[in-house]
């Protein structure tokens, strides 16, 4: 029963009102993209010019022009700043669509291929190379690759409906994650082109075997 049918009679005369309610929600993100992009851009920049051990978090929030609270909500740590990366849900999600038609080992390469290997940006550039510098950034990234590879296990074992099977499922995310992390980190200046290739055939061989 509606406690207030007027209220429904004003939104019923207001066809458009649902997607005037969506557009100030789509000029939120926009708004929030920017500011994101903004103190990840002024962080890297000093972590360029100064070096990464050399930056305080005050510095990043003064040379990006926000407040520190405003960072810290964006980055609750420094190494997020270098480590994470947007493209890892639209990954996952490209992930759970690739298993309605593909087996696990085959939606893996194809989420990758559509994600993690799109052309490289000077930013992406940059952040590879001060992963691969700083001790702190790889054992921060390494944490974040093994939480995403037991998300797509879960993924992998709700599909499948063996949710207690879990464990089967993380050998082979966690494998594929591992082969991905090193493909990426094998040579900071090798190009996709070559990453793609090399991240293949590693996955050839995770499906049928290594031959040793």
């Amino acid at each position: 029963m509606n406690p207030n049918p007027r209220k429904n009679n004003q939104a019923a005369e207001q066809p458009g009102s649902s997607e005037s309610s969506r557009a100030p929600s789509g000029l939120r993100e926009s708004k929030k993209r920017k500011i994101r992009e903004q103190i990840r851009a002024a962080a890297l920049s000093l972590f360029a010019t100064q070096g990464y051990g050399q930056t305080t978090l005050e510095q990043v929030a003064a040379t990006a022009q926000v407040a520190p609270r405003t960072l810290y909500r964006y980055f609750p740590t420094k190494d997020s700043l270098v480590v994470t990366d947007e493209d890892d849900e639209a990954m996952l999600d490209n992930f759970k669509q690739q298993l309605d038609q593909y087996p696990p080992i085959e939606a893996l390469r194809r989420a990758f291929h559509a994600v993690l290997f799109d052309e490289e940006t000077n930013t992406d550039q940059l952040r590879r190379t001060l992963i691969a510098a700083e001790p702190e950034l790889q054992a921060a990234n390494l944490r974040l690759v093994i939480g995403l590879a037991e998300r797509y296990a879960d993924a992998i074992a709700e599909h499948t409906g063996q949710p207690g099977n879990v464990e089967a499922a993380l050998s082979l995310t966690g494998a594929a994650a591992g082969i991905a992390l090193a493909t990426v980190q094998w040579n900071t200046r090798e190009t996709k082109s070559a990453q793609l290739q090399r991240f293949d055939s590693a996955l050839d061989r995770l499906e049928h075997g290594f031959g040793l």
